[in-house]
């Protein structure tokens, strides 16, 4: 077992920037492991991208289905509560 955290993705920075400059918007954020069981030590300080396997479906929101979803006012089937 591991565990990671979801990060922003860090870039170089000098000491004339502010403390947000090491945080670079134009990337998808990361997920940077922490810790992990034995047997997995080697993903200690190893980060995974976004595109890189199946992990990051745990974060993707799901569509509703038309039966879950809720209507709003003026589609057909609306109901005022």
């Amino acid at each position: 077992m591991y565990i990671g955290k979801l990060v922003q993705p860090k870039r170089a920075i000098s000491d004339e920037d502010d403390e947000q400059a090491h945080e670079d918007p134009t990337r998808n954020p990361i997920i940077h492991f922490m810790h992990s069981t034995q047997g997995h030590e080697y993903l200690i300080d190893k980060t995974l991208e976004q595109e890189q396997g199946l992990t990051f479906d745990v974060f993707r929101e799901e569509e509703p289905t038309q039966e879950e979803r809720i209507l709003e006012e003026g589609e057909e089937g609306f109901e005022e509560q």
